[in-house]
C-alpha cells in the first residue's frame, strides 16, 4: 500500500508540472498570434488572442497590448481601462511616463466627446403677449366729451390806443446806457495809456537833447531821434487827451441814459453842400 501511495503522489507531481509547462506554451502561442494580427492591423483579432493569452498567463504586458489595440480601434474608454489596469499590475514599469501621457490624452478625448454629446440647453419659452386691449376698449362706453368754452377773439387796438400805449420794457436784461459807460471807460483808459506813452517819449527826447548838448561833436543821429521823440510826445499827448475827454463824455451820457435823464440818438442830416451825415442829438 505504501508503494502504491508513493507512486500515486509522484504521478500527481509529474502531471502538475506538465500542465504548468503546457500553460505558458499555450499563452505564448496566443501572444505570438496576437502580435501578428496587430502588425496586420487586425486589431479585433489581436485583442482576442491577447485576451486568451492573458487567461493562460496573466502577464501585465498583455494588458498593455490589449490597451494599445483598443486605442488603434478608437475605443478610448476601453483603452483607458486597460492602460490603468496595466499600471496597477506593473507600477514600476519603465514605460510608466509614456502610459500616463496616453491616459491623459484619452481622458481629454473622452471629456470632449461627452461635452459634444450633451444636448443643448432648452431656451425658456417666451411669454405670450397680453391680450389686445382693443376688446376691453370696445366694451367700454364712449367717454363724454368735455365742453370747450370759446372766448371771443381780442380786438386789435385802435390807432389812438396804440399811440397812447406805453412802450414795452426792453427785451434785454442789460440796463440802458451800459454800453456807453463801458465804451467811455475803455476810451478813457486808452487815452490815459496814450498820455503815459507821450510822457515816455518826452523823457526820451530830453535825454537825447542832453546827450547832443554835452557831446563835443555834433551827432546828427541823436539830434534827429530827439526831434522825432519830441514830436511823438505831443502826438500821444493830444490823442490821449482827446480820448480821455471823449471817454468821459461817453461815460456821462451812459450814466444819464441809465438814470433816464437824457435821450441820445444818431439821426441822418443833410449838410449845406448837400452831403449826408450822421448827427448826434440828445436832451440832457
Amino acid at each position: 500500500m505504501r508503494l502504491f501511495a508513493k507512486l500515486f503522489l509522484i504521478g500527481l507531481v509529474v502531471a502538475g508540472a506538465a500542465a504548468a509547462d503546457a500553460a505558458p506554451k499555450s499563452a505564448k502561442g496566443h501572444y505570438e498570434r496576437g502580435v501578428k494580427e496587430y502588425n496586420l492591423r487586425h486589431f479585433v483579432e489581436a485583442i482576442s488572442e491577447f485576451e486568451k493569452a492573458y487567461q493562460e498567463d496573466p502577464a501585465p504586458v498583455l494588458l498593455f497590448n490589449i490597451a494599445q489595440s483598443h486605442r488603434k480601434l478608437g475605443n478610448s474608454e476601453e483603452a483607458l481601462f486597460f492602460y490603468r489596469r496595466y499600471l496597477e499590475a506593473a507600477p514600476k514599469s519603465e514605460t510608466r511616463a509614456d502610459v500616463e501621457k496616453r491616459i491623459a490624452d484619452l481622458e481629454a478625448i473622452i471629456e470632449k466627446a461627452q461635452a459634444k454629446a450633451q444636448p443643448p440647453a432648452k431656451a425658456e419659452p417666451i411669454p405670450a403677449p397680453p391680450a389686445a386691449a382693443s376688446n376691453n376698449v370696445a366694451s367700454r362706453p364712449p367717454a363724454t366729451p368735455t365742453p370747450v368754452t370759446l372766448t371771443p377773439p381780442e380786438r386789435a387796438p385802435t390807432p389812438e390806443a396804440a399811440a397812447t400805449a406805453k412802450p414795452s420794457a426792453p427785451l434785454s436784461g442789460a440796463p440802458p446806457g451800459g454800453g456807453l459807460r463801458v465804451a467811455g471807460a475803455a476810451t478813457a483808459a486808452t487815452g490815459a495809456a496814450a498820455v503815459v506813452i507821450g510822457i515816455l517819449f518826452g523823457e526820451a527826447a530830453r535825454s537825447e537833447s542832453a546827450s547832443v548838448t554835452k557831446a563835443l561833436v555834433f551827432n546828427n543821429v541823436d539830434d534827429a531821434a530827439g526831434h522825432r521823440d519830441a514830436t511823438l510826445q505831443w502826438v500821444f499827448y493830444g490823442a490821449g487827451t482827446a480820448a480821455i475827454v471823449g471817454g468821459g463824455i461817453l461815460y456821462y451820457l451812459g450814466h444819464n441814459a441809465e438814470a433816464g435823464e437824457s435821450r441820445v440818438a444818431l439821426v441822418p442830416s443833410l449838410g449845406a453842400s448837400g452831403a449826408r451825415a450822421l448827427t448826434l442829438q440828445g436832451r440832457f
